[in-house]
């Protein structure tokens, strides 16, 4: 794979974790295709798929796992590869774990989580114990 579209693939696929995964009626998590490619297109970020863009990621990528956005603020997909990509060295069944960075939804967010949550302290917040807890041993 060449690293450009290693990175546009990757990039997709970070992108999509922002999406809202998770059906708050059922309170299951979304994984049917037409369900996923309309998630996909209304991220409440504004980062959102275009109708191509979804079709052709679910066309490519399924979603196996996920994780809502905790009350740190974690939240994380996991995807698996549906077809063989022979330019990007992907395979059918290849998983990526995707996790999101922070949404600066107020000012103490980006401090809280970024300033004091690593840069002066050295440690780690929540959010990312929640990320050791959601991946297991």
């Amino acid at each position: 794979m060449n690293s450009m579209q290693g990175v546009s693939i990757y990039a997709r696929l970070s992108e999509a974790s922002y999406a809202d995964l998770w059906d708050k009626k059922q309170h299951i998590i979304i994984i049917d295709n037409d369900k996923v490619e309309a998630a996909l297109k209304n991220t409440e970020d504004g980062n959102k798929f275009s109708a191509t863009q979804a079709a052709e990621f679910v066309s490519h990528w399924r979603v196996v796992d996920h994780q809502p956005e905790t009350t740190s603020g974690f939240s994380a997909t996991l995807f698996q590869r549906i077809d063989t990509d022979p330019d990007s060295g992907l395979t059918a069944g290849d998983y990526v774990f995707a996790n999101r960075g922070t949404e600066p939804k107020t000012a103490s967010d980006l401090i809280m989580a970024d300033a004091l949550g690593i840069v002066f302290s050295g440690k780690p917040d929540n959010r990312s114990r929640t990320c050791t807890d959601t991946a297991g041993p």
